[in-house]
């Protein structure tokens, strides 16, 4: 019987290494950018953490199950888990790891068509699920379309979304 963690997933289908690349809100990206590590559990899902911090703060990416409705459920970057302050939000709940493509960045705006979340293969380099390069999926002249998603007319509630190189203020 393979190990499993919460929610009924193999240990072993869980990414060790996601990279994030091609975000192009300047508000929320360098905070974002960066190369992740399987960290642990939250919500039956694997939490990620940045590998380092952005002047002096951390990174995570993670799944949030609303228990009150659908609203804040979905995969979350930001520099804490749980915390108020967010930076990037997908809302597929379906997904046992996190989506590749779809980000709304910031959490609040259009979903960015370049920013992808690359699962990193240890020794060769960032591939996409399909196994492509990170380059070869998207070019430089690529940018946010400026479309909105079904789901981002919603509210951000009390998820505020602070520059990086701000102080957050979160509550783990």
């Amino acid at each position: 019987k393979p190990d499993l963690v919460a929610d009924n997933i193999p240990v072993q289908a869980i990414p060790k290494l996601l990279r994030v690349v091609h975000c192009s809100d300047d508000s929320v990206s360098a905070g974002v950018h960066g190369l992740y590590a399987h960290h642990s559990v939250n919500h039956g899902r694997p939490v990620f953490k940045r590998t380092t911090q952005y002047k002096g703060i951390d990174a995570f990416i993670y799944y949030w199950r609303d228990d009150e409705g659908d609203e804040f459920s979905g995969w979350w970057i930001a520099p804490s888990v749980g915390g108020e302050d967010v930076w990037v939000f997908h809302a597929d709940a379906g997904s046992t790891v996190p989506p590749e493509a779809g980000w709304h960045a910031p959490h609040d705006g259009d979903v960015c068509k370049t920013m992808r979340v690359h699962i990193e293969t240890p020794g060769s380099g960032t591939k996409s699920a399909k196994g492509a390069s990170a380059d070869a999926i998207m070019t430089a002249s690529e940018k946010c379309s400026g479309e909105k998603s079904p789901d981002s007319t919603r509210s951000p509630g009390s998820h505020e979304t602070k520059s990086p190189s701000e102080s957050p203020s979160s509550v783990p």
